[in-house]
């Protein structure tokens, strides 16, 4: 529902401000190889110690400062194990850990370093660095640590034969390596975590784990493919809490909010690119994400979103912006006490439009009362610049299905 209240107009004529509008009330930004990305499918996005934006795919490396592109591949003499890229990590000290096919890289900001691994029919699969520094990754074969700058297999010490070793993850928050394996016998999952060079069993998990990600300083969502129903759960847990909340189940036709965020979460839904909003169990839907792969990365002012089409920029740092099917043409804006937004565009029928939210409502039996205040006979010819505290207009409440 949106009430319009009371807001003040002083006639001026101003020049056209052209509104540059994106859907959703979020300003978004795709960047394709035609901007520069090395290749379209995302595999793994990371924001560096400098705020550089570093982009994994499947055709090499990306750099983007925020002004232009910048690509690493072997082609080009840039000694990147592989241009497959799965992932990417950061140290301490400002260096980039990059997981490829091939084998593994480490960039310093001017050279790569490279290990490769001992076996031709190997494939690399993740990179993760502790909070200490250290430097794990894993193969299809394999688990590995650079220990005094060479690549040493990590010999598990009790390591279960009866399983097989699908992936790993590193819970960044208590810094523990933690392995996933999937039985050959039922299917199911199973946690163990490293301690000491041993593998100790956490929890037996019922449905496909898909993965966990950082998001910003928020916390660690984690991802699970529910067998029976065909469904996606996303658990969330909270920096510095030890305990996981249900957050989303989704399924192809539906998607049920078991709690609502505190901040804006992105995910992919029905092939879109899909925002849970903030403190609500409202989602919106804006951009195409055909495979509903989804890569975050998390900054201040936004979020990085990697897709099998690209790279999207989503600003999210309190701009409000109005789809183009509501008000293509402004001449003015202002917003009241309540946080809405009136404004003032070209279509002379009604000129005078009041937005709260993804809602809009036109303005109606204000031209009487703005005759009489203003003294003037009203004609369409004449157009409004918003200022509060000058003429009252008391409009009818307004209410918008």
């Amino acid at each position: 529902m949106l009430k319009i209240n009371n807001l003040s107009f002083f006639l001026c004529c101003f020049c056209l401000i052209s509104l540059k509008i994106s859907a959703q009330n979020f300003p978004t930004k795709h960047y394709t190889i035609r901007e520069g990305l090395a290749q379209m499918q995302i595999m793994d996005v990371l924001t560096d110690s400098n705020g550089v934006l570093w982009a994994a795919t499947k055709g090499g490396l990306t750099r983007y400062d925020g002004f232009k592109f910048k690509n690493f591949k072997r082609a080009d003499g840039d000694s990147l194990a592989s241009d497959l890229v799965f992932n990417l990590q950061k140290d301490s000290k400002g260096n980039i850990w990059i997981c490829t096919a091939m084998g593994i890289n480490r960039f310093d900001g001017s050279e790569f370093k490279t290990w490769r691994f001992p076996r031709v029919t190997e494939s690399g699969s993740n990179v993760y660095v502790t909070k200490k520094d250290e430097v794990f990754v894993i193969s299809n074969q394999s688990f590995y640590q650079v220990v005094k700058g060479k690549l040493v297999e990590f010999k598990l010490k009790n390591e279960p034969k009866e399983l097989i070793k699908n992936s790993q993850l590193l819970d960044i928050q208590r810094d523990k390596l933690v392995f996933v394996y999937e039985s050959k016998t039922d299917s199911q999952y199973r946690l163990y975590e490293l301690n000491k060079g041993s593998l100790r069993f956490i929890e037996k998990i019922n449905n496909h784990f898909e993965g966990c990600y950082q998001y910003g300083d928020k916390g660690i969502f984690y991802t699970y493919k529910e067998r029976l129903r065909n469904e996606t759960q996303y658990w969330f847990l909270p920096k510095g809490e030890s305990k996981c909340q249900l957050i989303l189940t989704v399924d192809e036709k539906t998607v049920k909010v078991h709690q609502k965020l505190p901040f804006n979460f992105v995910f992919g839904y029905q092939g879109k690119l899909t925002i849970l909003d903030k403190n609500t169990t409202d989602y919106q839907q804006y951009a195409d994400n055909f495979l509903n792969h989804t890569i975050i990365q998390v900054d201040p002012t936004g979020i990085w979103a990697g897709t099998e089409t690209g790279l999207w920029r989503i600003l999210d740092n309190g701009t409000k912006y109005i789809p183009a099917s509501r008000d293509a043409v402004v001449w003015s804006m202002v917003e009241d006490k309540f946080n809405r937004l009136w404004a003032l565009h070209l279509n002379t029928d009604v000129p005078i439009r009041i937005h709260e939210g993804t809602k809009t409502a036109d303005l109606k039996d204000y031209r009487e009362p703005l005759t009489k205040q203003l003294k003037i006979p009203f004609n369409n010819r004449f157009y409004f610049h918003a200022i509060k505290d000058q003429y009252l207009i008391h409009a009818k409440d307004q209410r918008v299905q």
